[in-house]
């Protein structure tokens, strides 16, 4: 799931389920913390691509 949080309470964005793809792709372009987060609900087994490699690849 995918969220952010307020004062007062968390806002769910969106669940996504097997095999759809759930990134926060402003904090991974931007190399920075930003206010939304994921959390895995169930056990996951997951598959990632660091920001230098995804550059090299670009390159």
């Amino acid at each position: 799931m995918s969220y952010f949080d307020t004062s007062d309470k968390s806002h769910v964005i969106a669940f996504t389920y097997f095999p759809n793809l759930r990134a926060i792709p402003e904090s991974f372009s931007f190399q920075m913390p930003f206010r939304y987060f994921l959390y895995c609900l169930t056990d996951s087994e997951l598959e990632y691509l660091t920001y230098d490699e995804l550059q090299k690849l670009f390159d």
